[in-house]
């Protein structure tokens, strides 16, 4: 019925090994988490090796430079939380997703003006 000091103790023991257990399986975890920061970071690619592969798929530099700039930017991560793993792939996946979007941003003013399919010539004295 009684608890010793001996049962008090042994408890105690118990507790004290388990919250050391559990702190050494947070420290492993972060050490974990570290190394593979430190990994990611060495195979991050330079700005030489990517203007390389853009040149070589016939793309401009300054795509390339555009794509190190945004994956610099973010660390190296895809969807703001998993290390990029193929560095190669995801510039291929930018080079085809690139050719969708129009480059020319200094269009003419008659350009625009063709875009949004309104006519030069104005009656304000018009009501609408």
């Amino acid at each position: 019925m009684f608890s010793t000091f001996a049962d008090t103790d042994k408890k105690q023991t118990e507790k004290s090994q388990q919250k050391n257990e559990i702190e050494n399986s947070n420290l492993s975890s972060r050490a974990r988490h570290l190394e593979r920061s430190r990994e990611t970071r060495e195979l991050n690619p330079t700005i030489d090796e990517i203007k390389t592969y853009f040149q070589e798929n016939n793309f401009p530099e300054l795509e390339a430079q555009k794509f190190f700039n945004y994956f610099s930017s973010i660390g190296w991560l895809v969807g703001g939380k998993t290390p990029m793993v193929d560095w190669q792939a995801a510039a291929q996946n930018w080079i085809i997703n690139s050719i969708n979007f129009n480059h020319n941003t200094a269009a003419t003013p008659i350009d625009r003006a063709k875009h949004l399919n309104t006519g030069i010539d104005k009656d304000y004295a018009e009501p609408l």
